[in-house]
């Protein structure tokens, strides 16, 4: 990562880190008898741009004072999926996408934000692997992992557009046609899974460089291998 985004800047090219924290949606599997969290989709909690040096997340998309709807409305969405058509590790494809109700189970008429990340096969096989079929723990269990999961890559600057919609989004329509936001490819990507070695979830707050009990990093790249050589301070600007 500090190599590749080194080289970039040595050839005149401005690139930053795309930071992703989020969590993996659940679905039902026979095989285990249960929903369990699933790889190729989930929902963004914080996004925004750090640099190698101190890991602090800034330049995040910009949000109204105050919206026509509630908490259970999902405004940045996550997919993933896999691509032999791209020659890089991955292409990340950044656009508005509508508000999710989670409660009525559909679009509204405001704008969020899909991030949609296809992975070349060889590094989506070792991202499935690397997630694992974990079962969703009971709603009564706060220790347990509950799909909480942070992606790291490269991604030149550019900036989020400001959220639009209708007063009454359930009824109104005044979005019209979404918009492309920015799409990129990029040769390393890191993912870290927000639990530690025996399972329990951790949270981002208090995570430091020096915290080494978390499960070891997956890095995505050129050599495609779990390492536990990084960790960056989620320090809000």
């Amino acid at each position: 990562m500090h190599l590749m985004i080194g080289y970039a800047r040595a050839k005149g090219r401005s690139y930053v880190v795309l930071v992703l924290i989020g969590h993996l949606g659940g679905a039902f599997n026979d095989e285990v008898g249960g929903s369990v969290f699933q790889p190729t989709f989930g929902a963004i909690n914080d996004m925004g741009f750090s640099d190698e040096e101190h890991g602090t997340i800034k330049n995040r998309p910009p949000h109204p004072d105050k919206v026509p709807y509630d908490n259970w409305c999902r405004e940045k969405l996550l997919r993933v999926k896999s691509d032999d058509n791209i020659r890089a590790i991955g292409r990340a494809e950044i656009c508005e996408s509508h508000v999710y109700d989670s409660y009525a189970r559909g679009d509204i008429d405001f704008t969020g934000i899909e991030v949609a990340l296809s992975l070349r096969s060889d590094a989506y096989d070792a991202y499935i692997k690397h997630i694992g079929k974990v079962k969703e723990p009971e709603l009564i269990d706060n220790t347990s992992w509950r799909g909480e999961i942070v992606f790291r890559f490269p991604s030149p600057q550019f900036a989020f557009p400001m959220p639009r919609g209708s007063d009454h989004p359930w009824t109104n329509k005044t979005v019209g046609k979404l918009k492309p936001i920015k799409r990129f490819d990029y040769a390393q990507m890191e993912v870290q899974l927000l639990r530690d070695m025996q399972g329990r979830r951790a949270v981002v707050d208090i995570i430091t460089t020096s915290q080494s009990s978390l499960e070891p990093a997956l890095c995505l790249g050129e050599t495609t291998k779990s390492a536990s050589r990084w960790w960056t301070r989620f320090r809000k600007t």
